[in-house]
């Protein structure tokens, strides 16, 4: 993946008001935006892209939430393929690597879970 694709954004305080999680992160074209929700929350949106692949490194399990949008979510070297839809869930089980092909527009949150 071309690294200039990827927008990442940090973790800044948020005030304590009532947050509808799609609005969390944006979309852009033709990019992948990372933004850091807390330390093990990362929310991703996927907007005119082929496909991401990022390693579940921290050694935990993780639980991939589709916030809006459809996408193929493969996790191991393609052995277990699973269709994800909005408010779908997927647990991943530690040292997974991960494969997100959006069909269209996909917002998602990882949320690593700590050691299995």
């Amino acid at each position: 993946m071309d690294e200039d694709a990827i927008e990442y954004g940090g973790f800044e305080e948020f005030d304590p008001d009532v947050k509808h999680m799609c609005r969390l992160i944006d979309f852009r074209d033709g990019s992948t935006v990372v933004r850091s929700l807390g330390e093990d929350i990362i929310a991703f949106s996927f907007k005119g892209l082929t496909g991401v692949q990022f390693e579940n490194k921290m050694k935990s399990r993780a639980l991939v939430i589709a916030l809006r949008g459809d996408a193929e979510i493969t996790n191991g070297i393609g052995r277990n393929s699973h269709l994800l839809g909005e408010g779908q869930t997927l647990f991943v089980p530690a040292n997974e690597m991960l494969t997100v092909w959006p069909m269209g527009i996909f917002k998602m949150l990882l949320i690593m879970l700590g050691e299995e």
